[in-house]
């Protein structure tokens, strides 16, 4: 059970109350638990990034949401738009050009990640071409019809490749801006992951 129960440290609860379906279940990648202790580090976790790390955060409630768009719906995407969501109760977007978020990770873990962003009503629009980031929000075209949505802050997660292009010219401007995941030269699921989710807690 200690690989479960750094995956999900309240499993015993949820089996006791009958709260099956909402447990986050280790897949067995072996990266944060085992891996880590083989390499002399902290435990951690693939499908929950607090593990080992919850007393380094302030997880308390912001008083006035944000509205966080997210751009890409891949796996550093899907957990950053998670977090700010489960954590930090903002309203968030994810526009994804492809017809399926998270689309680059692993099965067992993809369902958690969905059914946590449906149970935080995060909105997910896909098959979505950008038009433009404004000052207060983003245009995008869905069907063949512009649309838009107002957002305080815009997460840029897309690509599967670095390209550290945007991130200097948004520096050049004076943006804002925080590199994760494989536009940081992302190296493998435990580590994208936890800078979307580092990502998340900057915001």
């Amino acid at each position: 059970m200690l690989r479960a129960s750094l995956a999900d440290p309240e499993l015993p609860n949820k089996i006791r109350d009958g709260r099956i379906d909402e447990i986050n279940y280790c897949i067995g990648c072996l990266q944060g638990c085992l891996g880590a202790n083989r390499r002399g580090e902290p435990f951690s976790c693939m499908v929950r990034p607090l593990t080992g790390r919850a007393h380094e955060f302030d997880l308390t409630p912001v008083s006035s949401p944000k509205k966080i768009i997210v751009i890409g719906g891949g796996l550093v995407g899907a957990e950053t738009a998670d977090y700010l969501a489960v954590y930090g109760g903002r309203k968030v977007t994810i526009l994804e050009m492809k017809p399926a978020i998270v689309a680059d990770g692993e099965p067992n873990p993809n369902h958690f990640l969905l059914r946590s962003l449906r149970d935080h009503n995060v909105d997910v629009f896909v098959n979505t071409s950008i038009s433009e980031i404004a000052e207060d929000g983003v245009h995008f075209t869905l069907d063949g019809e512009e649309h838009f949505v107002k957002a305080d802050q815009v997460v840029i997660s897309a690509g599967i490749r670095a390209d550290g292009v945007l991130l200097k010219e948004l520096e050049t401007l004076g943006v804002k801006a925080i590199s994760a995941g494989d536009a940081n030269r992302g190296k493998n699921g435990l580590t994208n992951i936890y800078e979307g989710f580092l990502a998340g807690v900057r915001l």
